[in-house]
């Protein structure tokens, strides 16, 4: 598989935090988040995820979770085992 290249739109500037931690008492999901971009992407995180353990399910999803209008793009991970610093 070729090394993962990044869109420089996407880069992580120096001033952008590389984990943010969210507190949101609900959050409903909208629908999968899917296209061709999404895909590749995918396909590339399949290998990082399978190599976890405690990951069981992975879902790249729209959500609402804060007002019901702002709407986000999400990796949602199901674990049986709690936050995995490493993988983040």
């Amino acid at each position: 598989m070729p090394p993962l290249s990044v869109p420089s739109w996407l880069k992580i500037k120096p001033h952008r935090k590389l984990v943010t931690q969210l507190h949101a008492p609900t959050v409903k999901f909208l629908g999968e988040q899917d296209g061709p971009v999404e895909r590749t992407a995918k396909a590339r995180w399949l290998p990082i995820l399978s190599a976890s353990p405690t990951i069981r399910r992975a879902f790249l999803v729209r959500a609402s979770y804060e007002t019901p209008n702002d709407i986000h793009v999400v990796l949602a991970l199901c674990s049986t085992g709690g936050p995995d610093l490493t993988l983040i």
